[in-house]
Formats: C-alpha cells, sequence, structure tokens
C-alpha cells in the first residue's frame, strides 16, 4: 500500500515587494517560510480561492505519493501585515482572502529550484518542445493529469532544473473550471489534457498508441495501490473547516472521484488515441 505523506505546515517569514510577473494565474509569490519542523525554506505562495487551493494540495499530495516530480506543498498561516508596507498593501487580492481577519491559510510549493519551461519554449519553441516529447515520463505525466482531470498543464506549469522536469500548480485539476457544469463524473474524459492533446497532434503510430495503452494499465495498477484515504489528514480537514467555500465533503468527494477513475481511465485514455476496442464507460 502506497501511503500519502502528512501535510507540512509553516509560517510567512517574509515576502518580496512585489509578486512574480510570469503570467500566473493566481497572484504568486517568492516568500520565506518556518516551517513546523523548525527549519527554515525558499518557496512559492499562491493567493487563490479556497476551492483552487484544495484541488492544489491534491493534486500534489497523490502525485508525491505515485512517484512524480513535484515540489512538496505546504499550508502557510499568513497575517496581514505581511502583505502591506509603508507603501499600502503590496497584493492585489489579499482583500478576498483575508477579509475582515488578520490571518489566513494559504498555499506554497517549496522552491524547486527551476525555471519555468515557457522560458524555454519562448528562447527556442522548436527545440524546447522537441525535448519534452523526448522526456522520459512525458507518458506518465500526461495519464496522472487524466486521472486527476487536470485542465491546465500548460508550459508555465512544468519547470527544468537543467536536467529533470518538475511539476506544479494543480488548481485546475478535478475537472477544474468545468467542475461548476460536470460536478465530478468519474468516467468523462478530461476536457482539457494538454499534454496528451499534444501528443496526439504529432499522429503517433499504432505501436505508440498500444504502448500508451499499456502505460495507462500499468498506471492503474500503481494509483490502485495509493490509500487515498490519506487525504484525510487533520491539516486538510482544519483547512476545509476553516474556508467558507469548501468543507470536509469536497475532500471526500475528491477521493471518491480519484478512487472511482482509476476504473475508467485505461479506457478513457483509448477513447482519446482512437482505439474504440475499449468502449468508453464500461469497466474494465
Amino acid at each position: 500500500m502506497i501511503r500519502i505523506e502528512t501535510l507540512n505546515t509553516a509560517y510567512l517569514l517574509s515576502t518580496d515587494r512585489a509578486p512574480e510577473s510570469e503570467g500566473n494565474r493566481a497572484e504568486t509569490w517568492r516568500v520565506d517560510l518556518l516551517l513546523n519542523d523548525g527549519s527554515d525554506t525558499k518557496a512559492f505562495l499562491k493567493i487563490q480561492p479556497a476551492y483552487e487551493t484544495l484541488a492544489d494540495l491534491i493534486g500534489a499530495l497523490v502525485g508525491r505519493a505515485v512517484g512524480m516530480r513535484i515540489p512538496k506543498p505546504c499550508l502557510v498561516l499568513a497575517k496581514r501585515a505581511k502583505f502591506t508596507d509603508g507603501d499600502g498593501c503590496k497584493s492585489k487580492q489579499w482583500a478576498a482572502l483575508f477579509k475582515d481577519q488578520e490571518e489566513t491559510l494559504l498555499f506554497a510549493l517549496e522552491d524547486a529550484k527551476a525555471i519555468s519551461f515557457k522560458r524555454r519554449i519562448n528562447a527556442n519553441s522548436t527545440q524546447a518542445a522537441k525535448d519534452l516529447r523526448r522526456w522520459d515520463r512525458y507518458a506518465d505525466t500526461a495519464i496522472y493529469d487524466e486521472w486527476i482531470a487536470n485542465t491546465d498543464r500548460n508550459f508555465g506549469n512544468i519547470l527544468f532544473d537543467g536536467v529533470d522536469y518538475w511539476l506544479i500548480d494543480h488548481d485546475l485539476s478535478l475537472m477544474g473550471e468545468y467542475r461548476q457544469l460536470w460536478g465530478l463524473e468519474a468516467s468523462r474524459p478530461c476536457p482539457d489534457n494538454l499534454l496528451l492533446e499534444a501528443l496526439l497532434r504529432t499522429n503517433p503510430s499504432e505501436i505508440q498508441r498500444y504502448r500508451l495503452r499499456k502505460d495507462a494499465n500499468q498506471l492503474s495498477g500503481r494509483y490502485r495501490q495509493l490509500d487515498l484515504s490519506g487525504l484525510v489528514q487533520p491539516r486538510l480537514i482544519e483547512y476545509a473547516r476553516l474556508m467558507e467555500e469548501i468543507s470536509h465533503r469536497d475532500i471526500h468527494e475528491a477521493m471518491t472521484f480519484l478512487a472511482d477513475r482509476i476504473t475508467y481511465l485505461t479506457e478513457i485514455v483509448c477513447h482519446k488515441l482512437g482505439m474504440p476496442e475499449l468502449p468508453l464507460g464500461q469497466p474494465g
């Protein structure tokens, strides 16, 4: 049985004077954190709605457990004063997060010491795209994104440290913005699996398609070994309790969705690959 790690907590020590400006959906800050074990670390903190933070946390915890290269996530206790200075408020979004409170909990990922892959694409798009497709975890990542229904694996959500790739920003997993329309329907294909769609645009051969089907089947077996009940842990439950927009039921619904979706994962991938011998919606 594969266990999910316990979520770290931290205190916000300091922030940069301005948020990162590299096309992030959420306002993202480079910060210094004091972790609950007494050590300190650099991290990137995101100001975003609570339901996106919950998806980010689940995507990171589940992904790390099954072997995806994702920086360590944590919940950060942040005080209102950290987002103000002598010139006024440094954050454009702080009011919606803090409301009338002096402190709140925010999501952060420890610094992977890597650059956004978007920079490589901007510098040399043709070569960078070829390098990414040769990545030995490309198919694993596309299949993982299909499992968690991640609708936002754009090039800004992949980091490169000079040797390997890192995955960040899972706030639009669990069907992302489509969740409001469809809910969490386990058998529904992810509408925007960007890595898988990019691969399909290369017109993969029949051998490559069968290899992807085999990969999906093998990864489904690994995902079944994951003890998803590890998501019901005190810090996640406390976060859901404190935020008005979500509740502990959202955690249980995500667990049920991920567990049920394993049953359909190979069929969903085959459906996207155009392999009709595995009809969508019939559990294997």
